[in-house]
């Protein structure tokens, strides 16, 4: 995980809550240390992407990209890019 490198990735995400089971698929597309793009393809297209302290969540059904910028939210973009990026000792403090 060192490696700085653009790692590109199948993903398959599967969520069960009160909408019941669902399962997404698409890839994910890593350029360390801060930018990440999960594409998802089935059931339907949606994108997320993480760059530069900002999430841009592309909507196809509406035709919006939403923008939460998190850059005046140091520790919660701690987190956030941690978590996207899987860096596991961020995570554990």
């Amino acid at each position: 995980m060192k490696d700085r490198r653009c790692l590109k990735a199948r993903i398959v995400t599967e969520v069960d809550d009160l909408l019941g089971a669902r399962k997404e698929e698409g890839e994910l597309l890593l350029s360390r240390p801060d930018r990440v793009l999960r594409k998802f393809t089935r059931p339907s297209v949606k994108m997320w992407l993480l760059e530069h302290g900002q999430i841009f969540e592309y909507v196809p059904a509406k035709n919006i990209v939403y923008v939460k910028d998190f850059r005046k939210a140091p520790d919660a973009l701690k987190l956030i890019q941690a978590a996207a990026t899987a860096d596991v000792n961020a995570l554990r403090e």
